[in-house]
């Protein structure tokens, strides 16, 4: 009842407000990306796992602070999800970071993988000459790929991947695997530039932290992420961990 009470509350506040998600249930591995607000550009993130579906989640280590876009969250798309038709949605060039929940698609970097990356984590793209295509109109929108490879360079604007933020990094699953022009590109965890500094649209954080987070995700384990703001993701059902401190 008192759920149920939240809930209706939370609906005549704001009716995206209680916007109901699942994690699959294959999904042993999740990554909690929470901030106060929805325009707040910092958060914190959490991790958990658990030995089946059945069993209960437990979180790993402790939070670690992140960083979002400089605008704060908006909802994203996934085949996770459905997305919301009224409220922020995500768009390109918006400074939002999506919100909702994705599958964690793989790792890239460069000029290699960390230290202790193994066949068990997920598959890692060594960057050389990639590109992310933010180019809506384009083929390839939220695509990375080298341009030698697709017969050159087709569109007009792209992200080139080898930067020094981008020296190591995570694909979230938002607006694929078949991209709606427009809805945003180029979602990744990747380095920050620096403590509160909020990013165009992705999640950052130190060094140390993504890479022990990059080293902890393992394919078999379907990983996935829930960006959220607090009270939209405490609303959430039993089926989504608390976390501690």
């Amino acid at each position: 009842m008192k759920r149920i009470l939240i809930l209706l509350l939370l609906l005549l506040v704001n009716p995206l407000s209680a916007q109901s998600f699942e994690i699959p249930e294959d999904s042993r591995q999740l990554v909690v990306v929470s901030n106060k607000n929805w325009d707040d550009p910092v958060g914190r993130m959490y991790r958990f796992e658990r030995e089946s579906s059945t069993s209960p989640w437990k979180q790993v280590g402790k939070a670690v602070p992140i960083n979002l876009g400089r605008t704060g969250l908006a909802w994203g798309s996934s085949p996770l999800m459905k997305t919301p038709q009224s409220g922020k949605v995500k768009k390109e060039g918006d400074g939002r970071s999506p919100a909702g929940v994705f599958p964690i698609l793989k790792a890239f970097g460069h000029p290699k993988p960390p230290t202790g990356y193994d066949a068990e984590n997920l598959d890692f793209l060594v960057v050389t000459d990639e590109q992310c295509v933010d180019d809506r109109n384009s083929e390839y929108y939220n695509q990375v790929v080298d341009p030698d490879k697709v017969g050159g360079v087709t569109w007009d604007s792209a992200e080139t991947m080898k930067i020094d933020l981008y020296r190591l990094g995570l694909v979230v699953g938002h607006n694929c695997p078949k991209a709606s022009p427009g809805m945003g590109s180029c979602i990744f965890f990747h380095l920050q530039r620096g403590p509160g500094q909020p990013t165009a649209g992705c999640t950052s954080m130190t060094d140390a932290a993504l890479t022990e987070l990059v080293l902890w995700l393992h394919t078999k384990e379907k990983p996935v992420v829930v960006q959220l703001p607090e009270r939209i993701y405490q609303a959430q059902g039993d089926g989504f961990p608390k976390w501690g401190k």
